[in-house]
């Protein structure tokens, strides 16, 4: 996939109207590219272009991702020890703007975000936002009968004391 877009697409998937509504605006002089007004519809621009109609920018939108993350993958855009990593998730050319929203454990599936936006991650990951996360899992062999008190106590990780609320228990799940 390539890193330039034609004009006409850009304008529409930048929410500027149909591809004909766009490529009207384009043919009248309207749009600017870097500071240049463009009046070829086949023009190809970076994909990240400053563009702007009648000087008014036409703002990138902002990407959020939603990923799977399938287990046996870790949660670094790239590994140096060589096991599968999240370049798996993105093509190359969105690789260098999208950083992951968080993390999971190698050995975890489940919801993984992408994002492009820093102010966005912060945001989502500070600790006064209080973001609910819910995870589920699964483990082989009978669980422990004290296993349901042990988890409403907490668990004590590096980044604190975790509870986990059990919603059932019988002789072989926890849940």
């Amino acid at each position: 996939m390539s890193n330039v877009i034609r004009l006409d697409k850009l304008l529409s998937e930048r929410g500027a109207g149909s591809r004909t509504l766009a490529d009207r605006l384009i043919r009248r002089g309207r749009v600017t590219v870097d500071g240049v007004v463009i009046t070829a519809k086949q023009t190809h621009v970076p994909i990240d272009a400053a563009v702007a109609i009648d000087g008014e920018p036409l703002l990138v939108p902002p990407v959020l991702i939603a990923w799977h993350k399938p287990a046996g993958v870790v949660s670094s855009v790239h590994d140096d020890h060589g096991r599968p990593d999240l370049a798996l998730a993105l093509p190359e050319e969105w690789r260098s703007r999208h950083h992951p929203v968080g993390r999971l454990d190698a050995e975890t599936s489940g919801l993984l975000l992408f994002s492009g936006e820093g102010r966005l991650t912060q945001w989502l990951l500070h600790p006064r936002r209080a973001i609910e996360r819910e995870y589920e899992a699964v483990v082989e062999g009978a669980p422990a009968p004290d296993l349901a008190a042990r988890l409403a106590a907490g668990i004590p990780t590096a980044d604190g004391v975790h509870v986990a609320q059990v919603l059932e228990q019988d002789a072989d799940r926890v849940r």
